[in-house]
């Protein structure tokens, strides 16, 4: 019955509306240096009804603990130019709030070095912009149908980074394939948490009969659905 309401409760959450606002902190650099990578952290908080949910200040204290765990400094290395955004979705008795802290990684120049960027660095600053219909960098995710995660960036025009925690309680990154990450809190193609999908016709006691699942998160190209044997199982958008 709990389960029954609490999806119940999120096929409410659909339309929504976005806020974006950012700042920019960048000291003096003292020597002249090379830079050599970029390092992002993000972190997110979420209220019901107004209730829940943490300060911006912590927010950011976590996305930037987060950046140190992603891109730790090596010797020599250090962070510059950091650079603070904020996104704040609505939704129906629901909002979240998401925090990404990212910053540049420089190493001390040699005298004879001529070139101020290295090519790992042109690569991620100059790297298309990947689009899609459903997900973008900041958004929680459900991966491998029971992790929760978050969208860290776009690697290709199949491939994420995401940041999840295990059953260790660990926190990891890895590069996975769109298709095999998953949204609770958007709408996409009709297909909506909470929502009914209808299987093919299914033989009981030798009369067939069409019956469905709710879904518990969407793809972009298959939904996470309880089956009629209460199951988590993944299915292909219908034609």
């Amino acid at each position: 019955m709990k389960k029954l309401l609490f999806i119940a409760l999120a096929g409410i959450v659909l339309s929504s509306c976005a806020f974006h606002s950012g700042t920019i902190s960048s000291g003096p650099i003292e020597k002249r240096v090379v830079y050599t990578d970029m390092a992002v952290g993000v972190a997110q908080t979420q209220k019901i009804f107004g209730i829940g949910g943490i300060s911006k200040d912590a927010l950011v204290l976590e996305a930037k603990r987060k950046l140190v765990q992603n891109r730790p400094l090596q010797e020599d290395e250090q962070y510059v130019n950091y650079t603070i955004d904020f996104k704040t979705s609505f939704w129906p008795f629901y909002s979240q709030t998401t925090a990404t802290v990212s910053a540049d990684v420089v190493t001390p120049a040699n005298t004879d070095t001529k070139e101020l960027y290295s090519d790992n660095y042109k690569k991620k600053l100059f790297a298309p912009t990947y689009n899609n219909d459903l997900f973008v960098v900041g958004d929680t995710i459900v991966y491998d149908n029971f992790f929760k995660g978050q969208i860290l960036s776009f690697e290709s025009k199949n491939k994420v980074r995401i940041m999840y925690r295990t059953q260790n309680d660990k926190i990891r990154t890895k590069i996975v394939s769109l298709d095999d990450i998953y949204t609770q809190l958007k709408e996409y193609k009709t297909y909506k948490m909470g929502g009914n999908f209808y299987f093919d016709k299914v033989s009981t006691g030798g009369d067939n009969k069409v019956v469905n699942g709710k879904i518990w998160a969407v793809g972009l190209k298959s939904v996470l659905v309880y089956d009629y044997n209460n199951k988590l199982c993944k299915e292909d958008f219908k034609q």
